[in-house]
């Protein structure tokens, strides 16, 4: 409070949501502060509420503001919400990404010069 006026936190910068530090564990409209996104969490808005899971084919290792990044080369993720390397899937064999895939379907089949081709061409 300054000089009598009460501030609300309404929102956050990018990579934190808002959260209710209440002592019963709901939100509290009284008690609020920043918290940055977990692992598997990001939110890339100007100004969040809320983080939300990263999406299938991407991954965030550590807690912090920072964006999910794609599932590495020769890898992909089905779910959203990968916390870390392993969750990324390998593709099959003769196949790869570029990373950020979400489903196996993405990885290309590889062709004798080193091409990648979608997995339906020949």
């Amino acid at each position: 409070m300054v000089n009598g006026s009460i501030y609300r936190l309404m929102s956050c910068p990018t990579g934190y949501e808002v959260i209710s530090v209440g002592a019963d564990g709901e939100f509290d409209g009284l008690v609020r502060e920043c918290r940055a996104c977990g692992r598997g969490e990001e939110c890339t808005l100007g100004s969040c509420r809320d983080c939300s899971l990263c999406e299938p084919g991407y991954l965030k290792i550590l807690e912090g503001v920072e964006a999910c990044s794609a599932c590495p080369v020769n890898t992909y993720r089905v779910d959203a919400g990968a916390a870390e390397e392993a969750d990324c899937l390998g593709c099959p064999d003769w196949s790869t990404t570029e990373g950020g895939a979400g489903w196996g379907e993405q990885c290309g089949r590889v062709h004798m010069r080193r091409r990648v081709l979608p997995c339906g061409d020949k």
